[in-house]
């Protein structure tokens, strides 16, 4: 039970810094149009998220992205698909 509890405050910690560290992405590029700004912080999450858990698939990178973010999985892959053209 401990155990549980550990690890979902260890998400949770996970979980704030990533949206904090999203935050301050987004506002060192105001001047950026926001859609490319949005995408460009999309495929930054997805790319992070995959460096720092190297068992992660990119299917989860995206679905993880996506609820950190608040933008759909679908519109996620589209871009990690466009980015790798």
């Amino acid at each position: 039970m401990a155990n549980a509890r550990r690890q979902r405050t260890a998400s949770r910690e996970e979980t704030d810094r990533l949206r904090q560290w999203t935050n301050d992405i987004k506002w060192l590029h105001q001047g950026v149009q926001s859609t490319f700004r949005d995408n460009a912080t999309g495929l930054l999450v997805i790319f992070n998220l995959m460096s720092e858990d190297g068992n992660l698939t990119q299917t989860e990178a995206v679905i993880k992205a996506g609820r950190y973010l608040g933008r759909g999985a679908a519109a996620l892959h589209v871009l990690v698909t466009h980015w790798h053209k």
